[in-house]
């Protein structure tokens, strides 16, 4: 029987927490941009649930001749859905603007995990991208301007996958090219089939991120969900990430590397593997070629 070890040679990690956080997190920034030159990896983004990312992922890029970018997630901590803040963010060099992420309504309402919950109880007002069921807060459409303008990916957040579906909806209709769905199967971003399937037709991409089935994540999927996932909508459409960075996991190249291993035995071909691993990510960060 053929190894079903992958190769990360050009693979490309688009969801990575690091220190420093608010939260404890296993690796620096520079700690984690080493490691995933040593893997052959080609690029990670660097995320954080409360400031940019896009200027220490130039410092570290620079600091190993790597190719590190940032991007914003749109919480309280930056004025919420603040158009100002994402000008800033692209101007910083910011690849990714996520819609709220610990803010964001549905999350403080319904995620179990306690760095949550901590914040539900600070009695934060939830934050959503909707000023009615079918139509976007008038913040929401400029912010989407300015991704669409600056060529840049949009990531849903931990948005509910409804209110997500009508933000995909907007943005593709404003030529926004670049679109990701953010962890569609954590549980509290759990996407239908079929809600998947109408992000894909939209024009988005969905990040299938390995935290989401780590034995010791609440509510995890088993890796054969998502297999199951990825085999219905199609590996074209799809990437592979960790969301790693927690103290308790692995570090984030082992995740990625355990991830495409556990696929591959589910099934997936390694072509599959590669394309959610390489092209996909490279195109949603605008480093093709």
């Amino acid at each position: 029987m053929p190894s079903l070890d992958v190769d990360l040679d050009g693979a490309i990690d688009l969801h990575v927490h690091t220190a420093p956080d608010v939260y404890d997190r296993l690796l620096s920034d520079d700690e984690q941009v080493s490691q995933a030159l040593g893997a052959g990896l080609r690029a990670v983004l660097l995320k954080s649930h409360h400031t940019l990312t896009a200027d220490r992922a130039t410092l570290a890029s620079q600091r190993h001749g790597a190719q590190a970018f940032g991007g914003l997630a749109l919480n309280h901590s930056v004025g919420g859905l603040n158009p100002v803040a994402v000008e800033t963010a692209i101007a910083f060099g910011a690849r990714q603007i996520w819609m709220p992420t610990i803010h964001a309504a549905h999350c403080l309402k319904t995620a179990p995990q306690e760095m949550f919950r901590a914040e539900a109880r600070k009695g934060r007002e939830g934050l959503t991208v909707l000023q009615a069921p079918d139509r976007l807060r008038p913040e929401a459409l400029a912010i989407l301007e300015l991704i669409r303008d600056g060529e840049i990916a949009l990531g849903t957040g931990h948005l509910a996958p409804e209110e997500a579906l009508v933000l995909l909806k907007s943005a593709r209709d404003m030529g926004v090219r670049r679109m990701v769905v953010t962890h569609p199967q954590m549980s509290f971003t759990r996407y239908t089939l079929p809600q998947m399937r109408e992000a894909v037709e939209l024009g988005a991409m969905l990040e299938f991120d390995y935290l989401s089935c780590c034995p010791g994540w609440t509510e995890s999927v088993p890796v054969e969900e998502a297999g199951a996932a990825i085999r219905s909508v199609g590996a074209e459409r799809c990437i592979l990430a960790t969301d790693g960075g927690q103290p308790n996991n692995p570090a984030p190249v082992e995740m990625l590397r355990t991830f495409a291993r556990e696929l591959r035995e589910f099934g997936l071909r390694r072509e599959e593997i590669r394309r959610m691993l390489c092209e996909n990510p490279a195109w949603i960060l605008g480093i093709e070629g």
